[in-house]
């Protein structure tokens, strides 16, 4: 658990910590092995090292269920950052359809878990009304997401970024 939080603490700030401190564990029992996976994929996505995410993605072949959300918005960031880079045609459109896959997978199992977990319900909703082009829907299922979090703490950073999209994307890039 202490070596979970050392690497989260460095995941941000000095990639190179976090990396070493989730290397040493995933060899680690369960719910400590897909941690360790989940935030090596975070922090490929993050860097711009996506053929490192790309390769540790094969190596998990099941999840706990209480981290299988996180695992599944981890791939499907480090896909969708990938894509949205890519300048060959043809891998696009590969990166395009794992962006799919994985997008699928994550909503598929968060209606799964959404009975369950208040959090993973509202980042449902969050994401459905955002496909559907209510906005001022997201926002308020993001209001509610952001309530849930410290305010300095990366998760509200995370909602927050979320946030500032959907405000862009209403053209009230100023607020």
């Amino acid at each position: 658990e202490v070596q979970i939080r050392s690497a989260r603490e460095y995941q941000y700030f000095q990639s190179d910590s976090a990396r070493v401190w989730f290397l040493k564990l995933i060899d680690a029992p369960e719910p400590y092995r897909t941690q360790a996976y989940t935030g090596l994929v975070q922090l490929s996505s993050s860097i711009g090292k996506y053929g490192e995410g790309f390769s540790i993605v094969p190596n998990v072949t099941s999840t706990p269920d209480s981290l299988s959300v996180d695992w599944l918005e981890a791939v499907w960031r480090l896909y969708t950052e990938a894509h949205a880079t890519c300048r060959i045609p043809s891998f696009a459109d590969y990166l395009q359809s794992k962006v799919q896959f994985y997008y699928d997978s994550l909503l598929n199992e968060m209606e799964r878990q959404a009975p369950y977990n208040n959090h993973i319900r509202l980042r449902r909703n969050f994401l459905r009304a955002s496909d559907a082009n209510d906005l001022e829907g997201a926002l308020a299922n993001n209001d509610s997401i952001m309530a849930l979090f410290p305010i300095w703490s990366h998760r509200y950073a995370i909602e927050a970024y979320s946030r500032s999209t959907l405000y862009e994307r209403m053209g009230r890039q100023r607020e």
